[in-house]
């Protein structure tokens, strides 16, 4: 959650992985009345997620150049209960899709830039061999292909020129840190490569991933909280922290590149942590969500991956 302004007055603002940046538009917002709203473009009101109940969960997802659709995930934890509703332009659902049809528990979501695709990783039932990637039309809601990864979906991202997905799983077998890139190609689901990457830093929680021609990064921001009580140190407060993490998809990918490494307009966004999240944008740019002040925000173009 960052503070921004919305028509003159400081809100605050939650970032999604996915937020549309058409017409004009911005980080997506959800505010405190249940609407969605785009910064610079429509607002988006919606009823109550049928997951607004404890041990539920409501996701939402929406492509980076298209308006629609914006896509909500709401699931039962553990209980595989599900539905995927899809806003088309017109504000109503478009289509919807859920545990009736497919089966399975439901675990990351992306939409890609052009709305054209909605992926799903979904683990069948007392299913311990991993996701399936079911790609749904994003105009219509039809199963367009559906992929067996085998394993766990850590993060689905597309790249930003829509035409592949990437699946990024743990790989135990290389450490216990290491990460495995699968690259699908959005068409059809078929598997064009497959990258292991070296022992990173980041965890998957507050991480935002891009993928752009052969690059692939990792951003993650931790806001300023309080440790555990129980911790022997008992609890205190800790600042704000931020990593970021480049890699090469090479054949055998080298030490990723850092903070330490940045340089010009993106040294200046991330000293001090401002930056709250980022995404990839068509022609290899990178778009960066910035906190400049307790009650300003903006949000920066750089035009190449850092």
């Amino acid at each position: 959650v960052a503070i921004a302004k919305l028509d003159g007055a400081t809100v605050e603002a939650t970032i999604l992985a996915d937020a549309s940046l058409a017409n004009g538009g911005g980080p997506v917002i959800i505010a405190g009345d249940g609407s969605q709203r785009l910064v610079s473009g429509p607002t988006l009101v919606v009823p109550p997620s049928p997951a607004e109940q404890p041990n539920r969960e409501t996701t939402w997802a929406a492509p980076l150049t298209a308006v629609s659709p914006q896509v909500r995930l709401a699931s039962f934890r553990n209980h595989g209960q599900w539905t995927i509703e899809a806003y088309g332009e017109q504000q109503t659902v478009s289509w919807q899709a859920d545990a009736g049809t497919y089966p399975g528990e439901p675990g990351k979501i992306t939409v890609s830039p052009s709305g054209d695709l909605v992926v799903l990783a979904l683990r069948k039932a007392f299913d311990q061999f991993g996701d399936d990637l079911l790609a749904f039309d994003g105009r219509t809601g039809a199963l367009r292909w559906r992929f067996a990864l085998g394993e766990t979906a850590q993060t689905l991202v597309f790249s930003n020129d829509g035409a592949q997905l990437a699946a990024v799983v743990n790989d135990t077998q290389q450490c216990q840190s290491c990460r495995r890139v699968v690259l699908l190609a959005a068409v059809d689901g078929s598997v064009s490569r497959e990258v292991s990457l070296p022992a990173g830093v980041l965890t998957w929680e507050d991480q935002y991933v891009g993928l752009s021609g052969n690059d692939l990064w990792f951003y993650g921001y931790v806001a300023p909280h309080e440790t555990s009580e129980f911790l022997p140190a008992g609890r205190h407060p800790v600042g704000s922290s931020c990593y970021y993490e480049r890699y090469e998809l090479t054949d055998h990918p080298g030490a990723p590149a850092t903070l330490k490494d940045a340089t010009g307009a993106w040294a200046d966004l991330v000293r001090g942590c401002k930056v709250r999240a980022m995404w990839s944008a068509p022609g290899g740019h990178v778009v960066a969500f910035a906190v400049t002040s307790e009650v300003s925000a903006s949000v920066v173009e750089l035009v190449s991956v850092p």
